[in-house]
């Protein structure tokens, strides 16, 4: 079966947003890489904790910009982000084995008429989004992965973003917004091949 992308699955998660989110935590996670301070003891525990603190507050402050984007700090140090209103599970870590905490708090808030049964769907089965951010061994942002997750433990459509469908993705703020006037991207960002991907936790809730 052929992973479909955000915007094939529901119509919320168009590419403009979702490719705009993907670029967005990825500078997030790479100005967090840049400010980092070994010198001073600062380890990638330490890494992880400060760039979830990071992408949590700015996405909250772009939230306030944006109207399709949703970014709510919570009491337990989570967040609850969605696109379109559609919730969305955010964490750093390998999208290929990620872990049951952060698994269980995108199936918490999964809604379940965002998800229609489908060909092959097991009774009582429940579905989540996920955002999974990969970074290299420096903690510089590498790309954003989206897929989803079930009660039974499957996954499916695993897609990495941001993608370059014809539509533009821009990176400036406010051509987030909704009446703003889309212009070409000032560069594309390309992934390092020899780069390694870290697939350390960020343990502060993300």
């Amino acid at each position: 079966m052929v992973d479909k992308r955000p915007w094939e699955i529901h119509p919320a998660l168009e590419p403009r947003r979702m490719n705009w989110l993907a670029k967005r935590i990825v500078e997030i996670a790479s100005d967090v890489a840049r400010a980092r301070l070994p010198v001073k003891g600062e380890t990638s525990w330490a890494l992880g904790c400060r760039r979830y603190e990071w992408v949590r507050h700015r996405l909250y402050e772009d939230s306030k910009q944006i109207p399709w984007l949703t970014a709510v700090p919570l009491n337990d140090h989570g967040f609850d982000l969605k696109v379109g209103g559609v919730p969305i599970q955010y964490f750093h870590g390998d999208p290929d084995k990620p872990r049951n905490r952060h698994l269980l708090r995108g199936l918490e808030k999964s809604q379940g008429e965002l998800f229609p049964p489908q060909a092959g769907d097991l009774p009582g089965e429940v579905w989540a989004y996920y955002l999974v951010l990969q970074t290299d061994e420096h903690g510089n942002g590498l790309d954003v992965v989206f897929f989803e997750s079930s009660s039974r433990g499957r996954q499916r459509n695993s897609v990495s973003l941001p993608m370059k469908p014809a539509t533009a993705v821009v990176s400036r703020l406010d051509s987030a917004r909704k009446d703003a006037t889309r212009v070409p991207s000032p560069g594309v960002r390309v992934k390092a091949p020899a780069a390694k991907k870290s697939h350390g936790d960020d343990t502060a809730g993300g």
